[in-house]
């Protein structure tokens, strides 16, 4: 266990202070490989968070240096909008590791699911044509709902990442 294999369990007998030493050692070191399995998911986590707007800002920033796609305004207001969203990650590194708790708080309010979808087919268009997948928004009117603004917006960038990533050229999202 000392080595750092955690998996290594102890069994003694003789004594009931002896057999009580030994299940004590063994919840110690459970308790560590649990402790290990989640300081593990939360680094994937924490990974997987990060990588998704820096794929934007990537895929943005390349196709304006291509001239694919133009650098006006708006497309500087969207990498804007990117930047923050990767400053609202990096702060909420504490709230991953609550997450992996099941201990999120969350900020609800109001929010227009449609106009939400949009803008994350917007930030993300760049990398759709990077890929060679056609990547579409079908919202009607506005639709409002009670939701954690950020929390939904991690989470709609996440699938259309994953959607996009595992998309073949040619394939549309």
């Amino acid at each position: 266990i000392g080595g750092g294999d955690l998996a290594t369990r102890v069994t003694m007998r003789g004594s009931r202070e002896m057999r009580e030493l030994a299940a004590t050692i063994n919840g110690m070191a459970a308790g560590l490989e649990r402790a290990e399995a989640a300081r593990r998911n939360l680094m994937a986590d924490v990974s997987h968070e990060l990588r998704t707007p820096l794929a934007v800002l990537e895929g943005n920033l390349q196709a304006a240096l291509d001239r694919v796609y133009p650098l006006d305004d708006a497309g500087v207001a969207n990498l804007y909008q990117q930047v923050r969203h990767l400053i609202r990650l990096v702060n909420d590194l504490r709230e991953l590791a609550l997450a992996e708790s099941r201990q999120l708080p969350l900020q609800r309010g109001p929010l227009d699911l449609s106009l939400l979808a949009a803008e994350t087919v917007q930030a993300l268009e760049p990398l759709a044509v990077e890929q060679g997948v056609r990547l579409t928004v079908a919202a009607g009117s506005p639709t409002p709902i009670g939701a954690d603004t950020d929390r939904l917006r991690q989470v709609l960038f996440n699938l259309l990442s994953n959607a996009l990533r595992h998309t073949p050229p040619g394939g549309e999202v």
